[in-house]
């Protein structure tokens, strides 16, 4: 979907910016990271639009402080105006902290969607927050077919033929596969 995106961003001045969430990052994927982060990308795509960025920085060496979410969010709404349309895909929100980073988070992005940003954001269904949060915004369920997960767990063996020998071995290999696919819970 990014790519797509961005191969007619140019041609339609779209601004295309993502975050791909890890749990394992979160300490770096704070709500002031991710602005940051989403500002410094739509400066990397109209390098033009540099001048709010030094404005920001500016201000910032002036009282010795770094930028606040909102110095941040303002940023990002002057950057937006350099484009016809802002994308802004989220992908994996459910590997957010909660309480860290969700409850910051959520607000955020019905901000952004009302300040007219579209949003684009991937989450497990068993993330309630996020399902509570937008309830009443259109959603489309994705969900891996039990072949294709499968054929991805076959491949996987493929190139790792020690671990395929070794499940061959143990004369289980249907067994192990078939619970790797359960597991995956069409993820």
């Amino acid at each position: 979907m990014i790519d797509h995106l961005q191969e007619h961003a140019s041609e339609a001045r779209y601004g295309v910016v993502h975050i791909y969430f890890n749990y394992k990052e979160q300490q770096r994927q704070r709500p002031i990271d991710i602005l940051a982060s989403l500002v410094k990308q739509l400066c990397n795509v109209r390098p033009e639009s540099v001048a709010v960025l030094e404005d920001l920085q500016k201000r910032s060496q002036k009282d010795n402080t770094t930028p606040t979410e909102d110095e941040l969010y303002i940023s990002l709404v002057e950057l937006a105006k350099a484009f016809t349309r802002i994308f802004i895909i989220f992908d994996a929100l459910d590997e957010c902290d909660r309480s860290k980073q969700r409850e910051t988070l959520l607000p955020m992005c019905h901000r952004m969607g009302k300040d007219g940003f579209t949003l684009f954001i991937t989450s497990r269904r068993s993330a309630d927050d996020i399902q509570e949060s937008f309830r009443a915004v259109p959603t489309v369920d994705i969900e891996a077919n039990e072949g294709d997960i499968r054929s991805y767990i076959d491949n996987w063996l493929n190139k790792n033929p020690a671990v395929r020998r070794m499940i061959r071995t143990s004369k289980r290999e249907e067994e192990i596969v078939s619970n790797l696919v359960d597991a995956s819970d069409g993820m």
